[in-house]
């Protein structure tokens, strides 16, 4: 089955699908992200550098998921911070959207997967 892709996938939580708006078909660096409207709250979701770092901002609320130390017995694992009154509606979704192959929101995603999008016609905006 492989790994969730942010162009091909939906997201439900607590029960509901929360709008989804994708602003990733540009080359501007900082202009791509993933707008996420759910229970009366923005959030917007982008990618902050290498090693599929990423946050999750909402008004007065940040989470970001990185690359974390590595362990000799485990391997590489992943880092969070959350700044602000962070609930688990925020912790959730920036938790599922880590594991969410989101090359799309990186410069290089966006070029590769360019001929994709136009040989498939995969839909997303």
């Amino acid at each position: 089955m492989g790994t969730p892709r942010l162009d091909l996938g939906t997201l439900k939580v607590n029960g509901v699908y929360p709008r989804l708006e994708r602003h990733v078909w540009t080359v501007r660096k900082g202009a791509r992200w993933l707008d996420i409207a759910h229970d009366g709250r923005r959030y917007r979701y982008t990618s902050t550098g290498n090693h599929r770092s990423a946050e999750l901002v909402r008004d007065g609320v940040r989470v970001a998921i990185g690359r974390g130390r590595h362990h000799a017995d485990t391997g590489s694992t992943r880092a969070g911070k959350a700044e602000g009154p962070v609930d688990s509606t925020d912790l959730a979704i920036a938790l599922v959207l880590d594991v969410v192959n989101t090359e799309l929101l990186t410069l290089g995603g966006t070029l590769l997967s360019a001929p994709r999008r136009f040989l498939f016609e995969t839909g997303a905006e």
